[in-house]
């Protein structure tokens, strides 16, 4: 066995929701383009990658404690009921924009690499995936669903599964980091150190690392500020430019990042972060990551002329379809998927499920 401790468990921590939430609104302001920020949406992705890294490593953790190993078909199972069906939906929705409205929209091509979760390499490369470039991120993630599970099963015949967790996440967020440093050229803005996996890596295995760093660690207070401060802290970051963006950024917004979810599932913070408003807009975060891009765009290049007011509108079509897509397709898959695997360990309802949404954008 590990080192002694109380065996943490992950649970529904509501603030999970608002921290989902902040990241999705620092998405959208970059979606904005408002003149001087940059990479808004570079930090709110960050922070998906590390929460995702967080939740999927504490998840298969208490599964292993509890079964005694991790059934990677029941997790791919959840994996797909989880986002293929709001995905399948959204991308059906572009190839009928692009059946009116042309390429500028998606083409098929683009839909293709978009469901193959392929397609940050393409956008790494320099081509243009249009009205679905935002899912670069997504298969950032989806790739990480699909290796992660793997080493963790391997890494789970060792006795000390947790120990060793922590140093291969740890190494292994060093090493990536240090790859994204090495790879940097400048070419095209540093695109390719901006899309592709293994720059992109750390973020993920630091969640991984806080995962297992708190599996077997004591409850201890977090001082209260922690949360606002980390925050806070992120915000300077919104203003980076080219090598700070693509190197400097994705290094240093993880870490805050892990400071802000050890600040609230370990030392038990809500704060603001508790807000009703900001839990509800998390919830439905990954339909609202699918949508906004896509509106923002296409529909600022058909009406050019009336920017604010444009704007209103696309965002309030961005939320009622985001709405839509929560109450019809969603939550219905979700309750699905609790039928034919059960409910992960820490979860407790499909309306409780912290692992409900990990977008980015």
């Amino acid at each position: 066995m590990d080192s002694a401790g109380e065996v943490w468990r992950l649970s529904h921590r509501p603030a999970l929701d608002g921290v989902r939430g902040v990241a999705i609104l620092m998405v959208m302001i970059d979606h904005l383009a408002l003149r001087g920020v940059t990479s808004a949406g570079s930090v709110g992705v960050t922070m998906f990658f590390t929460l995702s890294g967080f939740l999927i490593t504490s998840l298969m953790l208490e599964e292993h404690d509890a079964v005694g190993r991790v059934s990677l078909r029941a997790f791919y199972r959840r994996r797909a009921l989880r986002l293929l069906p709001a995905l399948l939906v959204f991308l059906g929705a572009m190839l009928i924009a692009w059946r009116f409205i042309g390429p500028g929209a998606a083409s098929p091509i683009d839909v293709l690499l978009a469901l193959s979760y392929f397609g940050n390499w393409f956008s790494a490369a320099g081509f243009d995936l249009h009205g679905v470039a935002h899912t670069w991120s997504l298969a950032v993630e989806e790739q990480f669903y699909i290796a992660w599970p793997v080493v963790f099963m391997l890494l789970s015949r060792r006795r000390a599964l947790r120990t060793t967790l922590l140093w291969v996440a740890g190494l292994g967020a060093i090493g990536f980091a240090t790859i994204r440093f090495v790879e940097w050229d400048g070419g095209q803005g540093g695109r390719w150190v901006y899309f592709a996996t293994e720059a992109r890596a750390d973020a993920l295995l630091i969640g991984c690392l806080v995962a297992a760093w708190l599996h077997r660690s004591r409850d201890r207070a977090a001082a209260p500020r922690v949360a606002t401060l980390a925050i806070v802290a992120m915000v300077p970051l919104f203003l980076a430019a080219h090598f700070t963006r693509a190197v400097v950024l994705p290094t240093v917004a993880p870490l805050l990042a892990a400071v802000l979810v050890v600040s609230v599932v370990h030392g038990n913070y809500a704060g603001w972060l508790s807000s009703p408003w900001l839990m509800h807009v998390g919830r439905r975060s990954y339909a609202l990551y699918l949508w906004n891009f896509p509106l923002l765009w296409i529909g600022t290049a058909l009406m050019p002329g009336l920017r604010g007011l444009n704007t209103v509108v696309l965002l309030g079509a961005a939320w009622g379809l985001t709405c839509l897509s929560w109450k019809y397709v969603e939550r219905p898959f979700l309750a699905r998927r609790h039928r034919l695997t059960g409910p992960q360990p820490g979860q407790i309802t499909e309306g409780a499920d912290n692992l409900s949404n990990l977008p980015s954008g």
